[in-house]
């Protein structure tokens, strides 16, 4: 199978392509198929929410993903008073948290 993005030969069971990053037909995110062409984070989202849960508070799954500026400022703020680590919480849970590259967390593995 080749990625309809980069070009590249890829294998035939991948789900993201490993040279441009882009969601293959195979993958399917936990909740329905994604459109081929959609981009997606390379970092787990079950990771991120893992984190997010247990040290939200300092900021732990923003350093993760690349966000270093407010993995920082939620050290320093207790994740925002509590607020936004919570908001990280559900936005996770849901999809909508991106990494530092602006691509959303997808990937459930």
């Amino acid at each position: 199978m080749f990625c309809h993005r980069c070009g590249r030969e890829i294998d035939d069971q991948a789900i993201i392509c490993p040279h441009c990053g882009v969601a293959t037909v195979n993958y399917n995110g936990g909740y329905g198929a994604v459109e081929p062409g959609v981009l997606c984070s390379g970092c787990s989202r079950t990771v991120a929410l893992v984190l997010a849960v247990l040290l939200g508070g300092i900021g732990v799954h923003r350093f993760y993903v690349g966000k270093i500026g407010t993995g920082i400022l939620y050290l320093f703020t207790g994740g925002l008073f509590g607020i936004g680590y919570i908001v990280d919480i559900i936005r996770i849970a849901t999809g909508s948290f991106t990494d530092s590259g602006g691509y959303p967390l997808l990937n459930w593995g």
